[in-house]
């Protein structure tokens, strides 16, 4: 269910988890969202937010996707929740996680950024050719051609 929808008047889970599932959350309904989040915990239950950060490669090719191909509503930073979440009153620890991954493989690049961009319908090609998200893209790669992205994930632990 959507953070929206838990019961203001239920607390009592043991375990609350979002994991990389706050992105499209609306910045007006983040401060309630993470209110009903740390209200649903149980005294002594477990809170925790899997999030990118506002460094990791999906939330720069987003933006950079939103200024060159299509404008959408921006995504939801890992420093965004957990701020709300301190708001809300929560204890929130913050351990980060770097990763990458990599591709020369031209179709599975086209398939990744498709997902990243939650859109199946924009071509590598017109992603490459487009203004902001085509520089974006060409420091993604080496000089083989091929693709590298940057992650950094943060872990909202409370």
């Amino acid at each position: 269910m959507t953070l929206q929808d838990l019961p203001a008047d239920h607390a009592g889970y043991d375990v609350v988890w979002a994991t990389h599932a706050l992105y499209a959350l609306p910045p007006d309904e983040l401060d309630a969202a993470a209110e009903r989040f740390v209200a649903a915990l149980a005294p002594g239950g477990l809170g925790l937010v899997a999030q990118a950060t506002a460094a990791s490669h999906y939330l720069a090719f987003y933006d950079a996707f939103r200024a060159g191909v299509r404008e959408a509503t921006p995504y939801t930073t890992a420093e965004q929740v957990r701020d709300a979440l301190t708001r809300a009153g929560a204890d929130v620890r913050d351990q980060r996680v770097t990763y990458t991954t990599g591709t020369s493989d031209r179709g599975i690049a086209e398939g990744f950024l498709q997902r990243c961009a939650f859109d199946d319908s924009v071509s590598l090609e017109e992603m490459e050719a487009a203004p902001v998200l085509g520089e974006y893209l060409a420091s993604c790669r080496d000089a083989s051609g091929s693709y590298t992205f940057s992650h950094e994930a943060a872990l909202l632990w409370l």
